[in-house]
């Protein structure tokens, strides 16, 4: 529980955590009303997922650059954190294809399988742009941070109450029909699990990082 309060805490003390987060939501909301992400057929469903698999790695590297500042108690400037978008970019993007590949082949097979792929591999953004690794470096590294069965349930665990902030809106929003108000809400739980899930991550991935560097490991 301390993890996730103190992921949840940086949301208030770096607001522009959840500022990027919601205006990446927003993008997301706007480019979704011509196609949606199965919408294959329609013209528009290129600029959604343009929106999607190019946006996703520069919104991620903020957070995740911003998160672990924030965590390691320094600053840093928007001129660095935007430098070091540009040499994660491709990797991120190659990992958000090919991650995505293997959850969605794991959830076609069986819905378990989908989930536990997506759970060992959830760290390869954190490697990638905390300790600068390759793809591949970055996929070992996260199932090598995942490789035990109570890691494994403890991470569900933990970033399920996170995920279910987004889901409860949606239902909620859908149920009552709430009409415009109710796409803002979706937007903005949409967010805010977001932006919840990339600091909850990167503060549990650096605390993996100083264990397994610690004298004796």
């Amino acid at each position: 529980m301390d993890l996730l309060r103190r992921s949840a805490s940086a949301l208030w003390q770096d607001p522009g955590l959840l500022l990027v987060s919601l205006g990446f939501m927003a993008v997301q909301y706007v480019t979704g009303l011509k196609a949606g992400v199965l919408d294959i057929q329609s013209p528009w469903w290129i600029l959604t997922m343009a929106v999607i698999l190019l946006g996703s790695p520069l919104v991620h590297t903020w957070l995740i650059i911003r998160s672990r500042a924030l965590f390691e108690r320094r600053r840093v400037a928007l001129r660095s954190a935007l430098s070091q978008m540009a040499p994660c970019f491709v990797r991120l993007l190659l990992g958000e294809i090919v991650v995505n590949a293997l959850v969605l082949g794991g959830l076609v097979a069986f819905l378990i399988p989908g989930v536990y792929i997506g759970i060992r591999l959830i760290y390869y953004k954190q490697a990638i742009i905390i300790e600068h690794l390759s793809l591949s470096a970055a996929l070992f590294r996260s199932a090598e941070f995942t490789v035990e069965w109570r890691t494994v349930f403890a991470i569900l665990g933990q970033v399920t109450p996170i995920w279910t902030i987004s889901f409860a809106v949606v239902a909620a929003a859908t149920f009552f029909e709430f009409g415009i108000a109710g796409d803002v809400l979706i937007t903005l739980g949409s967010a805010v699990s977001f932006a919840w899930v990339n600091a909850f991550l990167t503060l549990r991935y650096r605390n993996r990082s100083a264990m397994s560097e610690a004298p004796g490991r």
